[in-house]
């Protein structure tokens, strides 16, 4: 399978908390599921927050380019 661009703009959730309400990142994936969690783990970076931290992004704000 290729890879395709996925965008993200939406809230970053943790714990039903929203901790940032427009975020916006991209990254490279073969499926929805696998940009997501490139994505969360991007914003755990950003976030300086541990791999094992939960946080929720929602599907309905990734867009494939």
């Amino acid at each position: 399978m290729s890879k395709k661009e996925y965008i993200y703009k939406g809230p970053i959730l943790k714990f039903g908390v929203c901790i940032d309400a427009k975020w916006e990142a991209a990254t490279m994936a073969v499926s929805p599921k696998q940009a997501l969690n490139n994505l969360k783990f991007q914003a755990k970076q950003m976030l300086k927050l541990t791999n094992n931290a939960r946080i929720e992004l929602d599907m309905k704000y990734l867009k494939e380019v």
